[in-house]
């Protein structure tokens, strides 16, 4: 039976915490709770849970991960998920700083990042609209996020078969196994353009963020035949988009 957090614990939840500050947080609630709790029963299928696991985790030792990285990647994701939030320009004076800072530095001593940007969108003949991005990313955990405006490119790992590591580069030096991509506006609308340079077509998955919106929107598109380009397009304005899992094409999709 669930209780009412206490109004203490209630406030310190509302209080902004860095990601580390967090994860050390759980830390120690979890070694607060005694080793035995006669009042919390725990139910059949925990055990029966806790018991498969352990017997997955008996048959196949090498698949374990050390605990260290299981909070770095954690603590990146949270980090990334940070950094595709939008920020009007109308909200954050000059003199504000952004949530996440910190953790934005921290990334980006580890992949490049875009500076500081302001994205300027065509709603129609006579109005414009501005949105002002925080330092970020371009590549980061396996996702790669473009603005509009932007151009560059990506390379890949190719591991028996599988694309691994994704990661901006600035000037292309394998361009086999490089795509590149670019997002720009049409007179009605926006357009994403992928140049594949692979012997081989690639899908991937797609997000996109409606300038009106904060939220993002998965979105289809097309495979990208192999050394070739392909081109999505969108009836409206997008401030920025997500593209993540980039593989071969199967024929199952095909």
């Amino acid at each position: 039976m669930s209780q009412q957090i206490p109004e203490g614990a209630a406030e310190l939840l509302r209080t902004q915490l860095s990601v580390q500050q967090r994860l050390e947080l759980i830390g120690e609630l979890w070694d607060s709770i005694p080793d035995s709790v006669e009042a919390l029963p725990i139910p059949d299928w925990h055990r029966e849970e806790l018991e498969r696991r352990l017997a997955t985790a008996d048959a196949d030792p090498e698949a374990a991960i050390p605990w260290e990285e299981v909070k770095r990647r954690l603590s990146n994701r949270l980090i990334c998920a940070s950094l595709l939030i939008l920020i009007p320009v109308i909200g954050l004076s000059q003199q504000q700083k952004a949530p996440g800072d910190k953790e934005r530095e921290a990334i980006c001593q580890q992949v490049p990042c875009r500076a500081p940007t302001t994205v300027k969108l065509r709603l129609n003949a006579k109005e414009y609209a501005e949105f002002q991005f925080p330092k970020g990313p371009y590549v980061a955990e396996g996702f790669i996020n473009v603005l509009n405006g932007e151009e560059f490119n990506v390379e890949f790992e190719d591991q028996n078969g599988k694309l691994t590591n994704p990661r901006y580069v600035k000037e292309v030096i394998h361009q086999e196994r490089t795509i590149s991509i670019k997002l720009g506006q049409l007179e009605n609308g926006t357009v994403l353009t992928v140049k594949n340079s692979f012997l081989q077509p690639l899908v991937y998955d797609c997000a996109i963020q409606h300038y009106q919106q904060q939220n993002f929107t998965k979105t289809s598109i097309v495979p990208v035949p192999a050394k070739l380009v392909s081109f999505e397009s969108w009836p409206y304005p997008i401030t920025q988009l997500v593209i993540s899992n980039v593989r071969y094409q199967s024929s199952k999709t095909s």
